[in-house]
Formats: structure tokens, sequence, C-alpha cells
């Protein structure tokens, strides 16, 4: 999931149609990838997206001992 959500893209840029939507997604999820990495951290949408995130990494660990 994109930090920027496809419509409001489209909404910004006035597109209306439809036809390039898979275009557009693939070039959010590469700018939430690009900032990512350039802040050498996760970045999430939300605070329970984070808060997932660190449960799973919580069971992850449980499960690896």
């Amino acid at each position: 999931m994109s930090l920027v959500l496809l419509e409001t893209l489209k909404a910004q840029r006035k597109v209306t149609y439809a036809i390039e939507d898979s275009l557009l997604q693939g070039y959010l999820d590469a700018a939430d990838l690009h900032v990512q990495n350039f802040l050498n951290r996760n970045v999430y949408a939300d605070s329970g997206a984070y808060v997932a995130a660190m449960a799973q990494a919580t069971t992850d660990l449980a499960a690896a001992d």
C-alpha cells in the first residue's frame, strides 16, 4: 500500500481515465521504496500499520528462538 492514494494522485494531476492506473500505482510504489531507501528506514502509512508491523516482527523473533 502506498503512502499516497492513487485517487489522490489522479485528482492532483487531473487524470479522469482509468487506463493507466496500474502504471501510476507502480510509480507510487517506486516512490515509496525510494523514500524508504533514502531515509534508511521503514515508513508506515499510519500508526495501525506500524503496530501491525511491530507485532509481526515480535512474532517472527519469538518463532526464531
